[in-house]
């Protein structure tokens, strides 16, 4: 990314790296000192082969990630990046599969069901009961 970087410099290029937003394993700061611009990718709290179900990125963890992000990071370089898209979680699957927004829109009515909010991620879920 340094090299990427000094010679999109010489052009007077911009370069902006997405980068997960929760992993031990990147050193967010040498990442940023790399590029124009950092996108966190705040989204994967979750994700469709998990053990354990879930959203995209439920609120606190959202906030808890943002906050350590921040710390390490200068907001005027960083860009965050939100999911938006979903899961349809089918009761007996290994896995998920990944929607679209407007998948679920369409899911919702076909299934003439209403989102719901849970208040323990603070996002709007979807009982649709396909597949059952």
């Amino acid at each position: 990314m340094q090299q990427l970087h000094a010679a999109f410099q010489l052009r007077g290029w911009l370069v902006a790296e997405a980068v997960p937003f929760d992993s031990e394993e990147w050193n967010y700061r040498e990442y940023a000192a790399a590029n124009d611009y950092l996108m966190l990718m705040a989204y994967d709290e979750h994700w469709s082969t998990s053990k354990e179900l879930g959203s995209v990125a439920g609120q606190a963890w959202f906030e808890r990630l943002l906050i350590t992000r921040m710390k390490e990071l200068d907001p005027a370089k960083t860009i965050i990046a939100i999911g938006n898209y979903g899961y349809d979680w089918t009761k007996g699957e290994a896995s998920a599969k990944e929607v679209t927004f407007q998948e679920a829109v369409h899911y919702r009515a076909d299934s003439d069901t209403l989102p719901e909010f849970d208040p323990a991620t603070r996002n709007p879920t979807l009982s649709t009961m396909r597949g059952q």
